[in-house]
């Protein structure tokens, strides 16, 4: 499926790396023997996601570390002097491992938006090629109130993995935490490899978030997550209510945001089966 987007943004890539073939010295080398982006690999999650680029454009949650690789013998047939990927002004230098003969450069994302990618291969006889890619870091997914937009710290968000019979999700394999318990800002994220899963958030105070299954085909979970405000029960609302009338405000006050309660799980419920046949 990826085949052609890939081929394209190998022509892409191309075009670029010759239009700089003017800065920093070393002649350019022949069109034939130019590198083809679409021979880099690209992983994050502590090098255990392979994630595919899109258009010359790799896009992963903004604080996740991408490993650039390439195969050695996908490179022109002579030695290489230097490799050096270049991110908003930072340098990293390629590595070669002779495990699997592969040069690869861990590449932490500058933030959100999206970031220029300059490689540059430096060969011995004084020839060089650059090719370019794109990363784009997005956000996280925030916890809020149903209703207001307000983010609930402390919520716990438990990520479920349907193809593994819905256990939770193994994030340490990965680098990351499962559950996460949300903080000040209200954010959670996880970078997992594609596939089906759920989300359970809980909070004291407001109702279980159980959403529905759904399919990840971008690497990424970043959706927001509402969360609804429990009703308080009638003996909460009288045990404070001393007057009559202190008492039937009270209940009015319960019945109202049971009904608000209700609406909102309606509501939610008519969202989930939408966006499950949407995924159909």
């Amino acid at each position: 499926g990826d085949g052609d987007g890939d081929g394209d943004a190998g022509g892409g890539g191309n075009g670029g790396g010759q239009g700089n073939g003017g800065d920093g010295g070393g002649a350019v080398l022949p069109q034939a023997e130019h590198v083809d982006p679409a021979d880099f690999l690209f992983w994050v999650g502590q090098k255990k996601i392979q994630v595919q680029q899109r258009n010359n454009r790799v896009i992963s949650l903004e604080d996740e570390v991408v490993t650039i690789g390439i195969d050695a013998r996908e490179l022109p047939n002579k030695e290489v002097q230097k490799m050096v990927a270049t991110v908003d002004g930072k340098e990293v230098v390629f590595v070669l491992h002779n495990r699997d003969n592969r040069f690869y450069a861990d590449i932490p994302l500058p933030g959100l938006g999206v970031h220029d990618v300059a490689i540059q291969v430096l060969f011995k006889d004084g020839t060089v090629d650059r090719i370019r890619f794109q990363f784009e870091g997005v956000g996280h997914g925030r916890v809020v109130e149903r209703g207001k937009d307000l983010v609930l710290p402390g919520t716990k968000v438990v990520l479920l993995d349907m193809n593994a019979g819905g256990h939770e999700w193994d994030a340490a394999a990965y680098g990351q935490q499962n559950p996460i318990i949300v903080g000040d800002d209200g954010s959670y994220g996880f970078v997992v490899p594609n596939g089906k899963y759920k989300l359970v958030a809980t909070l004291e105070g407001y109702k279980t978030r159980k959403t529905l299954s759904f399919v990840v085909d971008n690497n990424i979970i970043n959706d927001q997550i509402t969360l609804i405000k429990k009703a308080e029960t009638f003996e909460e609302a009288l045990a404070g209510a001393d007057t009559t009338i202190k008492k039937v405000g009270a209940a009015a006050s319960v019945v109202g945001q049971i009904f608000t309660e209700q609406t909102q799980v309606a509501t939610e419920k008519v969202a989930d089966v939408a966006r499950k046949a949407n995924e159909l």
